[in-house]
């Protein structure tokens, strides 16, 4: 049922788009600015996939005075 909306939600929007030239300028600045929010989305997750994987050198005397606690999730953990 879902996907027959869609489907007539999307013919809808094109018949009025070929018959109101406003309505095609409105609905293409639209998508352009979506297109660019989904890139800007993307662009900030591998950024941040990067971040996820990258090492901060510790020597050993600046980790003596420092207690470990737990994190955010399972998997991390604070120095204090």
């Amino acid at each position: 049922m879902l996907q027959i909306t869609i489907i007539l939600l999307i013919l809808f929007i094109i018949l009025v788009a070929t018959y109101l030239p406003k309505f095609r300028l409105v609905l293409g600045m639209t998508l352009m600015v979506l297109f660019g929010a989904i890139g800007f989305i993307i662009w900030q997750d591998t950024q941040e996939r990067e971040l996820e994987f990258q090492r901060i050198p510790v020597s050993q005397p600046q980790l003596s005075h420092m207690d470990v606690r737990p994190g955010l999730n399972s998997r991390s953990f604070v120095l204090t």
